[in-house]
């Protein structure tokens, strides 16, 4: 068996929408980044569940910043 080994400057664990920011940002500021998660989605009751308005197809203005990251 081979272990393998992770290095990074931030860990995030949990992929709920508050992680998914985080992990989004921290990677974005030049960290080595790792998001875990217990799904296999990211965004929690935002993306699973369907439970806000937006649905993907907002305005091109709406699809930039942390929510165009989710989208993509």
């Amino acid at each position: 068996m081979v272990e393998e080994i992770y290095i990074a400057d931030v860990l995030v664990v949990g992929g709920g929408v508050g992680g998914t920011a985080v992990a989004i940002q921290a990677a974005r500021k030049g960290a080595r980044t790792i998001l875990v998660s217990e799904y296999p989605w990211l965004g929690g009751m935002l993306t699973s569940a369907g439970v806000t308005a937006p649905d993907g197809n907002e305005l091109v203005a709406f699809q930039t910043g942390l929510w165009g990251a989710f989208l993509q």
